[in-house]
């Protein structure tokens, strides 16, 4: 069964990872305003496992969505009150794959998430499964187009240690492209909870 994974075709069976149908301009700008303020958060590592252009990407999303709070943090400068505060305010979170994902726990279940992964690590299941016991229905995963089975190269580089801490470069178009899908996932969850009944 093929699935989207980066706007792609795939062969891993990621029931979530439905395209949503992009809402109207018009509508979107309304429920971005009536939500204010939309919150799309950015996380950078301090060591490793950075991802070298966060800087050009988040440009990219102020430039796609002006109306929203853009902030891009690291988590080891917050203590855990501290990190679990600002997941729980995020509307879109984008972040590199690790473990500091557990905080995925204190997110709305309207939130959305795009998760990177670095060449040769792709570990897919771990953090999109939580997402689906948490009832998050927007998780994307951002995979190197050059790479066509990840698990069969996560599995031939695994010998090399510097594969879970080398820094890495995403595609901003590609993230982007996520990121989009993510913010009309959740503005379509919210037309649906404010949109009158009918009798």
């Amino acid at each position: 069964m093929q699935k989207q994974v980066l706007g792609k075709s795939t062969p891993w069976d990621l029931p979530s990872l439905q395209p949503t149908p992009p809402l109207p301009k018009a509508v979107e700008l309304q429920l971005l305003q009536k939500h204010q303020p939309f919150r799309i958060g950015l996380i950078q590592r301090q060591t490793n496992r950075r991802i070298l252009n966060l800087d050009r990407l988040q440009q990219a999303i102020q430039q796609r969505y002006p109306q929203a709070t853009i902030q891009q943090v690291m988590m080891e400068d917050k203590d855990f009150f501290e990190q679990a505060e600002w997941w729980a305010q995020q509307h879109v979170v984008v972040t590199m794959h690790g473990a500091g994902m557990t905080n995925m726990a204190f997110l709305s279940q309207h939130a959305g998430v795009v998760e990177a992964f670095p060449p040769h690590f792709y570990e897919l299941h771990f953090f999109k499964t939580l997402s689906q016991s948490m009832g998050i229905k927007h998780h994307y995963q951002w995979i190197d187009s050059g790479v066509t089975d990840p698990e069969a190269d996560y599995l031939a580089h695994n010998a090399d240690p510097a594969t879970k801490t080398r820094d890495f470069n995403v595609s901003v178009d590609e993230m982007m492209e996520l990121v989009e899908k993510a913010v009309a996932g959740i503005m379509a969850q919210q037309q649906a909870t404010v949109a009158p009944t009918t009798t």
